[in-house]
C-alpha cells in the first residue's frame, strides 16, 4: 500500500513538474491554454481529479497562490467546480476566451458545413466559454441560436424536430 502511494506521489510530482517545465507557473493570464496542458499532464500520469485540484496551488506564481487556495476551499475536492471556478475568475486574462461577441460572430458564419451533432459539440463548446453573466443572457435564445448556427439544409431539417409541440409558436429546448 505504501509503495502504491509514494508511485502515485511520484507520477503526481512528475505531472507538475512536467506542466512546470513546459509553460511555467499560472500566473493569472491565459488560463485555457494553461488548463489544456495541466489536465493533459496529469491524465498522462493518472493523477486523480482531487488531487489535481489539490496540487494546481503548487503550479502558480506565489502571488496569486492564497487566491486559487481560496478557491480550492470554496470547491472543495471538485474538479468540475475547480475548473468552472477558475474559468470564472480569470476569464478576462484568457486570450483563447469566447466573447459574446465572438459567439454572436461564430454563428452568423456560413458554410460551417458540420452535421447536427458535431455543430451541437462544437456550438456547447463554445457556448460553456462565455462567462457565466453572458450565458444567462443568451440562455433563453440558445435553441434559436443553434438553429441560426446551422446552415441551411441542415436548418430546415432540424427546425421541426424542435418546434414546441405545446405552444402555436415558438420552439423548445425538450
Amino acid at each position: 500500500q505504501q509503495q502504491s502511494n509514494d508511485r502515485k506521489e511520484a507520477l503526481a510530482t512528475k505531472a507538475l513538474q512536467a506542466v512546470v517545465n513546459k509553460i511555467d507557473q499560472f500566473d493569472g493570464k491565459n488560463i485555457s491554454r494553461y488548463l489544456r496542458c495541466y489536465v493533459r499532464e496529469m491524465e498522462l500520469n493518472r493523477v486523480s481529479k482531487k488531487k489535481m485540484v489539490a496540487l494546481f496551488g503548487l503550479a502558480t506564481i506565489p502571488e496569486i497562490r492564497d487566491h486559487i487556495t481560496s478557491l480550492t476551499d470554496r470547491c472543495g475536492n471538485s474538479w468540475e467546480d475547480f475548473l468552472h471556478a477558475l474559468k470564472d475568475e480569470y476569464f478576462l486574462e484568457d486570450a483563447d476566451r469566447v466573447t459574446k461577441k465572438l459567439f454572436l460572430g461564430w454563428i452568423e458564419r456560413p458554410n460551417k458545413n458540420l452535421q447536427a451533432t458535431k455543430l451541437l459539440r462544437k456550438f456547447e463548446r463554445q457556448y460553456s466559454q462565455l462567462s457565466k453573466v453572458e450565458k444567462l443572457t443568451l440562455e433563453p435564445n440558445k435553441v434559436d441560436l443553434f438553429l441560426q448556427a446551422a446552415d441551411g439544409e441542415l436548418q430546415e431539417k432540424l427546425e421541426p424536430l424542435l418546434e414546441d409541440k405545446e405552444e402555436d409558436e415558438g420552439l423548445t429546448t425538450k
